[in-house]
């Protein structure tokens, strides 16, 4: 289980990350949209390298819409143009509901894995109690074996 968790936590953990950048990218692209020229083909080059970032990077287990997946295909053509994308408020949209949801998502796998290790721990050291309890009867008796093994020899 925890390294179930452990694999899906790195994936988040990457998404989030991915997220983040290209959320950081399109709201400084957006600047840079207003002062056109040179600065709006580098804002869109970053841009949609930062959304292609983060699609590579989403987990499979990630369901994107049909209609989220459809404006992301479309702000990905569109960069490939390099021309202005007037969709970047609704990509920065989606991306910041993605975030938040991974944000959610993340922390609640982390306190079922503590939970679950707690339990763990808990399970393991009644175990243990239950082994030195076991392990000193098992001497007791076999003390005892040896006092009446003795009595029978005499």
């Amino acid at each position: 289980e925890n390294a179930a968790y452990m694999a899906e936590t790195a994936e988040m953990k990457q998404a989030l990350a991915a997220l983040q950048q290209a959320i950081e990218v399109l709201v400084a692209g957006t600047i840079k949209a207003k002062e056109g020229g040179a600065a709006l083909l580098q804002a869109t080059t970053q841009a949609a390298s930062a959304v292609r970032n983060v699609v590579e990077s989403l987990p499979a287990s990630t369901g994107l819409s049909p209609d989220q997946a459809a404006v992301l295909n479309e702000f990905l053509q569109e960069a490939h143009g390099g021309k202005y994308m007037p969709q970047s408020f609704t990509v920065q949209g989606i991306l910041n509901d993605m975030y938040d949801t991974f944000a959610a998502d993340l922390e609640t796998a982390t306190l079922m894995e503590a939970s679950a290790n707690t339990k763990f721990e808990d399970f393991i050291n009644i175990k243990t109690i239950e082994l030195k309890d076991m392990e000193a009867d098992k001497a007791k008796k076999e003390g005892e074996k040896a006092e009446a093994e003795v009595r029978l020899a005499d």
